[in-house]
């Protein structure tokens, strides 16, 4: 008579239980990583599209445009459809409070700032608090 018993052991079922959650947190970490990215991608595409707008108005007006009293540029929305927010939540560095697109009207209007907050190097800009201008991302 064979007293082999069909099935797994106790030892086999831990150790298909430990892969499982090895394959688990290894799925879950690089769908994190993908999140992340997607929002520092997002935020250099706001600023892109920001920075565009005040060219166009600077072009048209000879002066960047002045903040309204909630920190947007005045009359930027005739260039611009939306001012976007930044994607949350913060990522890297990044607090809450800095995870936003700060406007700042320099020099009566001769330069600007805006700054933002990328969680990690994306595109080749260094993660962190940067400040774009019209000469381009510091």
């Amino acid at each position: 008579m064979n007293n082999q018993e069909n099935g797994f052991t106790v030892l086999s079922f831990i150790f298909f239980c430990v892969i499982c959650f090895v394959i688990i947190m290894v799925v879950a970490s690089a769908y994190g990583s993908g999140q992340r990215l997607d929002r520092d991608t997002r935020r250099i595409t706001d600023v892109s599209m920001i920075n565009t707008a005040l060219k166009s108005f600077y072009q048209d007006n000879g002066f960047y445009p002045q903040q309204e009293s909630d920190g947007i540029p005045k009359g930027i929305r005739d260039y611009i459809s939306f001012w976007p927010q930044a994607p949350t939540p913060a990522d890297g560095s990044c607090t809450k409070d800095t995870n936003q697109y700060n406007y700042n009207y320099l020099n009566s209007g001769n330069n600007f700032s805006l700054t933002f907050c990328l969680g990690k190097t994306t595109k080749n800009i260094k993660g962190g608090l940067r400040t774009i201008n019209p000469i381009g991302i510091k």
